[in-house]
């Protein structure tokens, strides 16, 4: 009920410039699954992270540019 996704969006706009790209993506996926907080090898959770931020960009960027406007992330 009060979770505000527009907010959620501008807290993980960590450069402020109005969209999520790769790195910021993966810092919020990173931190709430479990496959990229269980692994201790680097080359393991980068593969990863790779994978789990492809998804989310194949799911939601809707024209492809490999960014997350507000628009496609709500």
């Amino acid at each position: 009920d009060s979770f505000d996704i527009q907010a959620f969006f501008h807290l993980h706009d960590l450069n402020r410039d109005g969209v999520l790209d790769r790195n910021e993506i993966e810092s919020i996926t990173a931190s709430t699954t479990k496959e990229a907080k269980g692994t201790k090898n680097l080359e393991v959770h980068t593969q990863q992270a790779n994978a789990i931020v492809d998804a989310v960009l194949e799911k939601l960027d809707q024209n492809g540019d490999g960014l997350l406007t507000m628009r496609e992330f709500v």
